[in-house]
């Protein structure tokens, strides 16, 4: 079988910790029609170093400073001569074999531009956590809903023609950029095929960095959602609607205890913008005590 050429782009700032471990779990796949890019954004933390170890191995390295990853992802796909391409973070892996799954499975069938697998959670030691099942949107409503699909990024591999006719990552989103993608690849026609192969390892963040991560992460998601609300019908837009002005209001009060005795101003800077907000027990609640109070429950009625 004459093995298709694929492209690993590793988009990477300050990782140097598991860089290494990332670029290993690509070369270590022995597979032999590779190209691996490695684009990093300035690091000064000794990933000069790491890449320098490796550099016979990278087919094209740049370590200039960037806007964020969805630039340095833009900057390798651009130098990708693959006719697939995968894209695995510096701190996550790729599962042994994956490349090989992934080119027999795509070349069997010319019509896939795009196939998911599972991915397995893992801790800071690379410990497996747990197994996170790919599956494929009921709907494109409830994709942007979150309410069905789940497609990881990083066991996420495409044809580069299909990524060439949806266009570059757009470079403004600091994490919803991979879930932007799948909403426009999807919404273009092209389906998922999801395969219950493990194809890459996610590294699980600590809880402080997670807590945040999740806020802001979730506000993008929910930004990038109504952008596609318009090609909706009109029943289905309202309830997309719904859903996110129902979801960006938890994200909303979870992001006030943050903000500790100035949580109230914020919530209430978040009103003028959301006035139909107060409607909810919850955020009136935490406009007048702060968010660390609990909701009242209302009163029991009982029987005479």
């Amino acid at each position: 079988m004459n093995l298709p050429r694929i492209s690993v782009v590793i988009p990477s700032f300050n990782q140097a910790a598991y860089l290494e471990s990332a670029i290993c779990s690509v070369v270590d796949q022995s597979y032999e029609n590779l190209e691996l890019i490695v684009i990093d954004g300035g690091s000064n933390d000794g990933t000069l170093d790491i890449l320098s170890m490796y550099e016979p191995e990278i087919s094209f390295l740049i370590s200039r400073s960037d806007r964020g990853p969805a630039q340095a992802i833009n900057k390798g796909v651009s130098k990708a001569t693959g006719m697939i391409v995968g894209v695995l973070h510096s701190n996550d892996l790729y599962m042994p074999g994956v490349l090989h799954h992934v080119a027999q499975t795509m070349e069997t069938d010319n019509g896939l531009n795009w196939v998911v697998g599972d991915t397995q959670l893992i801790d800071e030691y690379d410990e497996p956590v747990h197994i996170e099942h790919a599956s494929t949107p009921e709907s494109f409503c409830s994709f942007l809903m979150h309410d069905s699909g789940l497609l990881p990024s990083g066991s996420s591999f495409f044809r580069h023609s299909a990524l060439q006719f949806v266009g570059s990552l757009d470079e403004s989103l600091h994490f919803a950029f991979h879930y932007d993608l799948a909403c426009r690849l999807y919404r273009s026609g092209h389906q998922p095929y999801i395969t219950s192969h493990p194809l890459s390892a996610k590294r699980l963040r600590d809880s402080d960095q997670a807590t945040g991560y999740t806020i802001a992460n979730g506000i993008e998601f929910i930004d990038t959602a109504r952008r596609y609300a318009g090609e909706l019908s009109a029943s289905k837009r309202a309830e997309l609607l719904r859903n996110c002005d129902e979801r960006e209001r938890i994200y909303v009060l979870a992001q006030s205890e943050f903000y500790g005795p100035d949580g109230r101003d914020y919530l209430w800077d978040q009103l003028v913008g959301h006035p139909c907000w107060v409607r909810d027990p919850a955020f009136r609640n935490a406009l007048v005590h702060g968010s660390a109070r609990p909701v009242p429950q209302p009163a029991m009625r009982h029987a005479a």
